[in-house]
């Protein structure tokens, strides 16, 4: 009579517990800037930087200003440029020239 009852304890036990979380994910701690290099009011530059973190900064470009990002650099312990083909999101806020 014990057994199965402690077995039964041990199995409640251990399917109440949920699955662990994680604290924070690279999507919570992003932070994302858009940058006009032209003046023409649309975005040119897609900045994403990981506080805390190392060689995890990229950046898409749009290098011929036509509304699509072309290029997708990485800045890490080297700098790594890859083409890409997306389009410049609409109705961002856009940081002031410094």
């Amino acid at each position: 009579m014990r057994m199965p009852l402690v077995l039964l304890l041990l199995v409640l036990t251990a399917s109440c517990h949920g699955p662990a979380k994680q604290k924070d994910t690279f999507e919570r701690i992003d932070q994302v800037t858009y940058l006009d290099r032209n003046a023409d009011g649309r975005a040119d530059v897609e900045n994403h930087h990981y506080p805390g973190l190392a060689d995890a900064d990229w950046q898409l470009r749009d290098d011929n200003f036509d509304g699509r990002f072309e290029k997708k650099v990485l800045f890490g312990y080297a700098i790594v440029e890859s083409a890409v083909d997306v389009p410049v999101p609409k109705h961002v806020h856009i940081e002031p020239r410094p």
